[in-house]
């Protein structure tokens, strides 16, 4: 299911922290301070060089807005978040959908960040995306001094939390939307995420629940600040704005 469908319909618990609710909430009350800016197509070179493409939503004042950093599934990031990255923007956020190196075109439109890593030889399966990834993340953060939130579906939700356990300064906060252990080593982000301590929001279809349990086990046991937000609970304009009003 792609991460709008997920949000809009089937999230059903959250693990986050009061930081990063209030920040959600500090977006909420900048609704009349920041206008939507046209769609800015960008690119900017991964870690060994690859040219990574997104697609950039500004707003007007971008130089301290936050930005949400969107990766997708397996295919290019503008068949997934056409929708939803306008919404953030309406929320008076900056979004900043980024091209993977896996999938093809969808939809007619090409992954151009695949397309160039199979012309340059380079690996394209899941866990290569890191430095498509850890690249984002830093070009995200020249383009503002707020805050930098890391948001992933499926593979590249797993991902973004190994990042940011890696290296805290990457992101300030994480929206993880359906994780589970879709690699090779199959508790790799279980043992990522112990050391992972930026506030973490995780939440799938209610299908999918059991297949990040271990991931969220691992997370708790080292920080007691999180807790379960149910969807009910949500501020009613964030509920309203990301098209849940139940």
């Amino acid at each position: 299911m792609r991460p709008h469908q997920l949000l809009l319909t089937h999230a059903h618990e959250i693990q986050t922290s009061s930081v990063f609710v209030g920040l959600l909430l500090l977006a909420l009350n900048a609704l009349t301070s920041a206008g939507m800016e046209p769609l800015e197509a960008v690119t900017f070179p991964s870690e060994d060089n690859l040219s990574v493409t997104a697609d950039f939503y500004p707003t007007t004042n971008r130089a301290q807005t936050p930005i949400i950093v969107l990766f997708h599934q397996v295919n290019w990031s503008r068949t997934e978040y056409p929708e939803i990255a306008p919404r953030l923007q309406d929320l008076g956020l900056q979004a900043l959908a980024v091209g993977q190196r896996s999938g093809n075109a969808v939809n007619g439109v090409t992954n151009h960040t695949a397309q160039q890593a199979k012309a340059d030889g380079l690996g394209t399966s899941f866990i290569d995306a890191l430095p498509n990834m850890r690249a984002a993340l830093r070009h995200a953060s020249s383009l503002t001094s707020g805050p930098i939130l890391s948001w992933g579906s499926s593979y590249s939700s797993a991902l973004i939390l190994k990042v940011a356990a890696d290296d805290p300064s990457q992101a300030d906060g994480v929206l993880s939307f359906s994780p589970s252990e879709y690699f090779p080593d199959r508790q790799l982000i279980q043992k990522a995420v112990i050391n992972l301590t930026v506030p973490t929001f995780i939440t799938s279809a209610r299908s999918e629940a059991n297949n990040y349990a271990a991931i969220v086990q691992q997370r708790a046991s080292r920080n007691s600040v999180d807790h379960l937000l149910p969807v009910h609970s949500w501020p009613p304009r964030l509920k309203h704005a990301l098209g849940n009003d139940h």
